[in-house]
């Protein structure tokens, strides 16, 4: 008899599915349901019955809602990747940070770009004569200054670059006749194969000067010096002799601790199969930007940031100020991963500066990172959360995500165009190790 039938799946209001009313005529001329998207994967039409889904099915289904996690999981590398350079151009902060270097290059230096003194500035010096003034003079002459440069956590590369055509420009001002710029040597340490390949990319497509000679490895800045290798396998050609060129510090140090997991998610080598940075040199200038926060021993890692920078020369820090994605973490770190990370506050990096005995200067940048995105809960914007608390949130509980998001409402200003935004801002550190510091 023609009559209507039913598969029984329920659309969770305790109706039957829309098809239920839909009716389909077979050759014989008996009324079968017309089956619904929705129901399709649970459905077969045989003697004009449609199958209820299975247990194996219901499993599978059951599988998938678990794949919501009370805490989420660490970022693969290469979604961190992904995170990163998402965040990256949400933020104005590595613009705003740029323009800074632009116009400090030259506090950043110190020494290095001052103007050589001439042979008669030498000649009126007490303790040199008017030969031995001629001889210095013409052997500083001869030969061109090279400027060493050590990045920790260089990431892809856009702010590095900009801190080598800063330092460029302001080392051609000192140059002491034609053919004489002095030279620029730059050493970028990034753990992430990622980011290591599109700085490097970045690199050949940026054209450098002649003068400036530039390499990254894929190895992790330990808090203490790791154990030396058998060989050099992952230095790029031409890397391992260019540190060698370059001054050795004068006490030796111990072997590493276990990196911490967070070492290993964000910028450890572990997770990317990176090595670790086992180079005695030291730098006229070593920079760490926004990476001070992944190490568990500060203390243990400022002084080995020393141990390579040469005497006279400086420390540039650069770290997240206490505004924006950071208020975020303080407030959803711990609900989010089930831990809470420690945080490095701008207050913490003066009192260990202090504890070294060490002179500084500061400067505070603001910038704004665009939350629309997060808060429509786009992929664009999942990546941009998922950077800032360290974890991939994608994979977060609905109860979770909504708590999430409530906070980055209360915390972000809305425009009157509908685009929302933090508030951030960063601390730059300028640290000069003095001549005697080990």
């Amino acid at each position: 008899p023609k009559s209507s039938l039913s598969l029984g799946r329920s659309d969770g209001n305790g109706d039957a599915c829309a098809h239920r009313a839909s009716q389909a005529t077979c050759a014989g001329g008996l009324a079968l349901p017309r089956v619904c998207g929705a129901c399709a994967p649970h459905a077969s039409r045989k003697d004009g019955v449609a199958d209820l889904p299975s247990k194996a099915e219901e499993a599978q289904e059951e599988g998938e809602a678990a794949e919501e996690l009370e805490f989420a999981p660490p970022l693969e590398p290469a979604f961190a990747a992904e995170c990163y350079a998402a965040r990256k151009a949400a933020s104005s902060m590595t613009a705003s940070i740029s323009t800074w270097l632009q116009l400090h290059a030259k506090r950043v230096m110190g020494n290095a770009t001052a103007p050589p003194l001439v042979s008669a500035e030498l000649s009126s010096l007490p303790s040199l004569s008017g030969l031995a003034a001629a001889a210095v003079d013409a052997a500083a002459a001869a030969k061109p200054v090279v400027f060493s440069v050590l990045s920790v956590g260089c990431g892809d590369g856009e702010l590095d670059l900009e801190l080598i055509a800063a330092c460029n420009a302001a080392l051609a001002e000192t140059a002491t006749g034609p053919g004489l710029v002095p030279r620029l040597h730059y050493v970028g340490l990034e753990p992430n194969r990622v980011d290591a390949a599109h700085f490097r990319a970045r690199i050949q497509a940026a054209e450098l000067p002649a003068e400036t000679v530039a390499y990254v490895l894929e190895e992790a800045f330990e808090a203490k010096l790791p154990k030396p290798p058998a060989e050099h396998e992952q230095l790029e050609p031409g890397a391992l002799e260019l540190l060698e060129e370059l001054e050795p510090p004068a006490t030796p140090a111990a072997p590493p601790p276990t990196p911490t997991p967070r070492q290993q998610q964000q910028h450890g080598a572990a997770a990317d199969g990176a090595g670790s940075f086992r180079s005695k040199s030291q730098f006229d200038l070593v920079m760490v930007a926004n990476v001070l926060p992944y190490f568990r021993d500060l203390h243990g890692t400022l002084q080995r940031l020393l141990s390579h920078t040469r005497n006279g020369g400086r420390l540039l820090l650069i770290n997240p100020g206490t505004k924006g994605a950071a208020e975020l973490q303080v407030e959803q770190m711990r609900v989010v991963k089930g831990s809470e990370t420690h945080m490095c506050q701008p207050d913490e990096i003066k009192r260990l500066l202090s504890q070294l005995r060490l002179q500084y200067q500061l400067s505070v940048v603001e910038s704004r990172l665009n939350a629309t995105e997060c808060l429509a809960r786009s992929a664009t914007g999942l990546q941009i959360l998922s950077h800032c608390l360290e974890s991939d949130v994608r994979r977060l509980c609905e109860r979770k995500m909504m708590k999430l998001l409530k906070v980055c409402w209360r915390l972000t200003e809305i425009e009157e165009d509908g685009m929302a935004f933090f508030e951030e801002s960063a601390a730059i550190f300028i640290v000069e190790k003095p001549h005697g510091k080990k």
